[in-house]
């Protein structure tokens, strides 16, 4: 089940959206007590619901964040993003993961698969707006920066401006998307290959290949892949 609301059941110009994922109607409470005077927010009632109708809901809508409770009744929203791949997820959807659970190691898995910000339950008020205003002003920023090089998903294409790259293919599209997620654009080989290809044994070669389509393919917007010998690097093009 999904709905939607601000605090007056009336959507403000210019307001943010929101997306929610949570099983519990306490906390939809919160949220919607907490959030929905500064933000539309969206909620899903769970992980089939959100799977059945976020692709269909991003046509309409334009969430500038979600907010997802790790474990819910139909399973664990990470083991949930096993279906898709991490990296491209986060990049066409930013996400909080939100967990009773205080624990290092789960704090890192969780920002391993793309999480933005882990948030310990239980929260008080101040705790969560101050967050999310804190993770939105981020990404609001990393947007400006991005700016330069911006995705669509239709065209499978990368612009800059009135500038448009050559079509990508899914792999170009993937890895390209996989730079924009970091804030300083670096990547190593194996994250790379582990967010593309993940389990998949991959030759050396076949990552070299892709880049250097890559690398032709934004060629045109002044854009490239620069390795030395750590990491790679998107960058502008001054050469």
């Amino acid at each position: 089940m999904l709905t939607a609301c601000t605090k007056d059941d009336s959507i403000i110009a210019g307001q943010k959206t929101i997306w929610i994922i949570e099983d519990n109607p306490g906390c939809r409470f919160v949220y919607r007590d907490v959030l929905g005077s500064k933000f539309k927010t969206v909620f899903f009632e769970g992980l089939d619901s959100f799977d059945r109708n976020w692709q269909q809901q991003l046509a309409f809508d334009n969430p500038s964040l979600l907010i997802s409770d790790l474990h819910l009744d139909d399973g664990t929203f990470v083991d949930f993003l096993s279906k898709y791949n991490s990296a491209e997820f986060a990049s066409i959807l930013p996400f909080i993961v939100v967990s009773v659970i205080d624990d290092l190691a789960t704090l890192e898995y969780c920002r391993e698969k793309g999480a933005i910000d882990y948030i310990t339950k239980p929260f008080n008020a101040n705790e969560l707006i101050f967050r999310v205003q804190k993770t939105l002003s981020a990404l609001s920023e990393q947007e400006k920066d991005d700016a330069l090089c911006t995705l669509d998903s239709l065209e499978m294409t990368a612009r800059i401006g009135n500038e448009t790259s050559e079509r990508l293919t899914l792999k170009e599209y993937q890895i390209l998307s996989l730079f924009l997620t970091k804030n300083d654009h670096r990547l190593s080989r194996r994250e790379i290959v582990e967010a593309i290809w993940q389990d998949c044994r991959v030759c050396p070669q076949v990552l070299n290949v892709h880049l250097k389509h890559l690398r032709h393919k934004i060629s045109g917007l002044k854009l490239t892949i620069r390795y030395n010998r750590l990491s790679y690097q998107l960058e502008r093009d001054t050469d």
